[in-house]
């Protein structure tokens, strides 16, 4: 693939943010720029984004000038799960000619990094996925690369209402790059943010 890499990407970013305190954290301020920022920032590459939640807080975080490939919708039902946001996002970006998409979850703040060393392995991506693996072994789903055609089949045959990711994906068949731990913290509540940015100290 290489220099010819052609993507679309979904960003996640419809989630109630509950345990953030009242705090939507989408446009969260981590290392000077909102979270989502980093996510965007991270699939910049990608000749289309969709963005996927609520108007609103997205405005608030990127300001009301979108990039021309940045499209935006909303799971239904809205605030519907990660399945849900993900099927959202394939319909807004049908019709679209790259071979991959990249799903990615907007609440990872190392995001760019992450990203980077999947595209260093993509040449791997020879079946149906490539995704981050977690230290501990676990298969990071809202972090990787997948063929357009396996996401929109799945999407035919599951509506995605009350499925997880992992029996979302669980047929594909997907190769996995091994990604450090602090790529991978996602920041779910302000204790996360604490510990995240505490750790960046040392």
């Amino acid at each position: 693939m290489g220099e010819s890499l052609k993507y679309d990407a979904i960003v996640l970013a419809g989630g109630r943010s509950r345990r953030m305190v009242g705090r939507n954290k989408v446009s969260l301020p981590i290392g000077g720029k909102p979270l989502v920022a980093s996510a965007v920032e991270a699939v910049s590459g990608a000749e289309r984004i969709c963005l996927v939640g609520p108007r609103a807080p997205l405005d608030e975080a990127l300001g009301p000038d979108w990039d021309p490939r940045w499209v935006q919708t909303q799971e239904e039902p809205a605030f519907g799960g990660p399945v849900a946001g993900i099927v959202a996002g394939l319909n807004a970006l049908r019709g679209g000619s790259a071979p991959l998409v990249a799903v990615l979850a907007c609440d990872l703040p190392e995001a760019p990094g992450a990203i980077e060393h999947l595209l260093a392995r993509i040449d791997e991506l020879t079946e149906d996925a490539l995704c981050a693996l977690a230290p501990d072994g676990y298969t990071q789903w809202l972090l990787g690369f997948y063929r357009r055609e396996f996401l929109e089949g799945r999407a035919q045959e599951i509506p995605g209402r009350d499925l997880s990711v992992r029996r979302f994906m669980a047929p594909a068949r997907v190769s996995t790059v091994p990604v450090a731990a602090r790529l991978l913290q996602d920041l779910d509540s302000p204790q996360d943010v604490a510990e995240y940015l505490a750790a960046g100290k040392d």
